[in-house]
């Protein structure tokens, strides 16, 4: 195997991840801009990593944190019921 194609397939290992990730994030938070230039320039993962890092939404972090505290809640509170019922 020569060393040119060894680089080649290098590159394309190291940027599919880091560009599936981008676009999949890009296209959750409903960034169309930055979805398309993922897709046009090509930067060996480093524009998908700088969106990913840097630029990306957090639109959901807080509301995550809040359902998941308040999912919580729930099933201790249910399972509370549930173990008063059967005692």
């Amino acid at each position: 195997m020569e060393v040119g194609n060894v680089w080649f397939w290098l590159a394309i290992f190291w940027s599919l991840p880091w560009k599936s990730w981008g676009l999949w994030r890009a296209a959750r938070n409903n960034q169309r801009y930055w979805f398309v230039s993922m897709i046009i320039f090509q930067t060996l993962g480093l524009f998908p990593i700088l969106y990913i890092f840097f630029f990306q939404k957090d639109n959901n972090k807080k509301k995550n944190i809040v359902s998941k505290i308040l999912r919580l809640d729930k099933v201790k509170k249910k399972s509370r019921k549930f173990l008063k019922n059967k005692i």
